[in-house]
């Protein structure tokens, strides 16, 4: 009876040492060490769920993964905690990391935070991905921001790039509310005739409307 009690206390002894084993392996810091790519991105997310800088300190180190793939969730997951540390690192991202296809997705990302607009000023003009400077072109369009028709209007005017160019041009239409009939496969005569009529009424049109908007908010606030 003694022999059977002390088998039974070790085998509730092994018992508790699975259990412990089992709960470290499912803790998203362990996770995120894994050998395996689809079980550090779970890590990744469930991190994410805790919304504190300590979290967004763990889940930035995935930023440099040599898997892309998981880089890209980490930007994303990064995106849905709220906290200026989770934006901080997105701007990082989206500015100096060497692999367009995760700034890219970090400039999806960040572009839906007002904060933003002055990155996508700049990578929209200076990123040398066309990828990546259509990303930032339809960022303005998720901020309406209706300052930036003027950058835009440079941007359809001054591209190299012709799917960056009809991006540009489709933002300005969007905020304007102005279809201006722009083909990107005309020859670039006729290209050039519609960038003139763009700049000569898009530019005053998002003028007016970001003035009216203004009035209309400060109306309602009085």
């Amino acid at each position: 009876m003694a022999k059977y009690a002390t088998w039974a206390a070790v085998a509730a002894g092994l018992g508790l040492v699975g259990l412990w084993l089992a709960a470290g392996c499912s803790d998203p810091e362990s996770k995120i060490q894994s050998a395996d790519a689809k079980t550090r991105i779970e890590g990744i997310k469930e991190l994410a769920k805790r919304q504190t800088d300590q979290a967004v300190q763990k889940i930035a180190e995935g930023v440099n993964d040599r898997d892309e793939t998981v880089a890209c969730e980490v930007v994303r997951a990064l995106a849905t905690i709220q906290r200026p540390a989770a934006r901080k690192v997105l701007r990082d991202v989206a500015t100096t990391d060497k692999r367009a296809v995760v700034r890219q997705v970090a400039v999806s990302q960040y572009g839906a935070f007002q904060e933003s607009l002055g990155t996508l000023r700049d990578t929209a003009r200076l990123d040398e991905d066309p990828a990546v400077r259509r990303e930032a072109v339809d960022g303005f369009v998720r901020q309406r921001s209706l300052a930036d028709v003027p950058l835009l209007v440079e941007i359809a005017e001054t591209e190299q790039d012709l799917a960056v160019q009809a991006r540009a041009v489709n933002a300005i239409e969007r905020l304007v509310g102005i279809q201006y009939g722009f083909d990107p496969k005309a020859p670039l005569a006729a290209r050039k005739k519609a960038l003139e009529r763009i700049r000569s009424q898009a530019i005053r049109m998002a003028a007016a409307r970001e003035a009216y908007e203004k009035d209309g908010t400060k109306s309602k606030d009085q």
